[in-house]
């Protein structure tokens, strides 16, 4: 269960997803007109990591696109940090 943009690289994960195992992908949400999310780590030695992000399809992701019937199920279940 996630969500991710109708560009190239949600187009990268549902692909890696359904390689893995098909019923990965299910659960996945394609967010038209939406970026995936994504995080750059620039690390330069001796210096302290940056990160760029872009939040994307996570920004948009909340309640209603969670799908309460199938966490009974579920092994693992993460909603991402609080703000």
């Amino acid at each position: 269960m996630g969500k991710v943009g109708d560009d190239i690289l949600g187009r990268a994960i549902l692909d890696f997803l359904r390689r893995h195992d098909p019923r990965l992908a299910d659960g996945m949400i394609v967010a038209a007109g939406e970026p995936s999310s994504y995080t750059i780590v620039i690390s330069p030695p001796g210096v302290d990591r940056m990160f760029l992000h872009c939040p994307g399809a996570n920004d948009t992701f909340g309640a209603a696109d969670v799908a309460y019937d199938r966490l009974g199920s579920a092994r693992l279940f993460h909603f991402g940090y609080p703000p």
